[in-house]
């Protein structure tokens, strides 16, 4: 694996940030998170097909148990406003997963 980001990365979020200050904070996990191979690969259109696809799939099985998640807090919420916030998220996580579907993973 070759370390540091990808060659034409651009850090846009300032160090004095809250997300900056976590980041230095884990600065190893940081560059091994932007360092790694799958997304140096991404990053410059290297990435194997087949690669992307298992990652794809992954991700569509992942957010379809997150959107069930989120739908069922939703039910438990305490109020209208918690209610149509989790619903919202939900619907966002369901539109991922449409698009996933819709563009050839496989579903079961």
């Amino acid at each position: 694996m070759t370390s540091g980001p990808a060659p034409d990365f651009i850090d846009i979020v300032p160090a004095d940030s809250f997300l900056g200050r976590l980041r230095a904070k884990a600065q190893a996990a940081w560059e091994a998170y932007v360092g790694h191979d799958f997304v140096r690969q991404l990053a410059v259109g290297a990435l194997p097909k087949t690669c992307f696809q298992y990652y794809l799939t992954q991700d569509y099985q992942f957010l379809r148990q997150y959107a069930r998640a989120y739908a069922l807090a939703a039910y438990k919420a305490p109020d209208l406003a918690s209610i149509w916030g989790l619903t919202y998220l939900s619907d966002i996580l369901i539109i991922e997963v449409n698009i996933a579907r819709f563009g050839g993973i496989s579903t079961y």
